[in-house]
């Protein structure tokens, strides 16, 4: 299953910023490729004839608790929580899957990472961790900007100016400037985990806790609109196909499109898949089935097909670098990358 920190949440109110600023340390380089399974979509026993389909998958460091995927337009970073004992990293990987730990100011526990075209973001969320963001600059310098208290940032996106948070402590979700001004909206009984940008709107995925589960349009000066779910779909990723958005729902064990207007279009995956993360590549949606230990891929027409992983892989996040897609495994502390061009 996917490792989650349980999540107590509070309401609370705006705040603004405080700044702080750490000296970025990178830790060594670690391990090479483990091995390549070769799968294809639509089952059958091997890639085609152009390497379509196959599967290389990586190791990460040894312990490491994996959340949050981007690709910075070179590399692929990922946000390694801290632990009682540990504190918190990024991992840095780049495409022929070499693996550098970076170090983050104390304090920090990575959650969600998103790339801006210029900085690198990531969410800090966790028992032990102070609620904020990590703007970290193309040179390396890190700026800490600080959220209200438990806050817990689940996940982060950007608009392309300004990043936004799902608080999922907090219920609602917070705007930070690059100079880190810091706006919050509430969102009550709302609770987001995954965040996305539309072009013009973020668009938040609620599980719904007290309330039916919702996907939440936000405007750019926080006015909110709710679109409720089936009961039971427990949204967690949403991802922007260029027209709608994409929900994958864990508990409802499937995916759901979502139009400007709210209108519904269901796709249902095998059950207990528990689809987790979603990424869209220019032409085909991508989601990862954390119980199946495998990946669907859900064309424009709605054909459904899949890719196999290692078993225990447990995927959860995932990410397209313009040719392949990166998954990031929690059952076995891996990464693989599937070739989609």
């Amino acid at each position: 299953m996917v490792r989650r920190m349980s999540r107590w949440r509070r309401r609370g109110r705006t705040f603004r910023s405080v700044r702080r600023r750490a000296t970025p340390i990178v830790a060594a380089v670690v391990l090479v490729a483990a091995s390549v399974i070769v799968a294809a979509c639509g089952g059958a026993n091997g890639a085609g004839p152009d390497g379509i389909g196959t599967v290389t998958t990586y190791p990460l460091p040894d312990p490491v608790f994996p959340s949050g995927i981007a690709f910075d337009g070179t590399s692929l970073w990922i946000g390694e929580g801290s632990t009682i004992s540990d504190p918190g990293w990024l991992l840095r990987v780049d495409l022929t899957g070499e693996v550098t730990r970076v170090a983050v100011p104390e304090g920090i526990s990575p959650a969600g990472v998103v790339f801006d075209g210029t900085n690198l973001w990531v969410s800090s969320s966790g028992i032990r961790a102070i609620s904020a963001v990590l703007k970290i600059g193309p040179s390396g310098e890190m700026t800490t900007f600080s959220l209200p208290a438990d806050s817990y940032p689940s996940e982060i996106a950007s608009d392309g100016t300004n990043v936004w948070t799902a608080n999922s402590f907090r219920s609602g979700v917070s705007r930070v400037t690059p100079n880190g001004e810091i706006s919050t909206y509430l969102m009550y009984d709302t609770y987001p985990n995954g965040i996305a940008f539309d072009g013009t709107n973020m668009w938040a995925t609620s599980i719904g806790v007290g309330r039916t589960a919702s996907v939440v349009k936000i405007s750019p000066t926080g006015q909110f609109t709710r679109y409720p779910l089936p009961d039971g779909s427990s949204p967690r990723g949403i991802a922007f196909d260029g027209t709608n958005m994409w929900t994958a729902n864990t508990d409802s064990n499937t995916v759901m499109t979502i139009t400007p207007a709210g209108a519904l279009t269901t796709y249902r995956l095998p059950r207990q898949s528990h689809p987790t993360g979603i990424a869209f590549d220019g032409t085909d949606m991508w989601v990862t089935e954390n119980d199946t230990d495998k990946v669907a891929r859900i064309t424009p027409k709605g054909s459904i097909s899949h890719v196999s992983l290692p078993e225990g892989s447990h995927p959860a996040e995932i990410a397209f670098d313009g040719t392949n897609l990166w998954v990031v495994n929690h059952g076995s502390d891996t990464i693989s990358k599937i070739r989609v061009r």
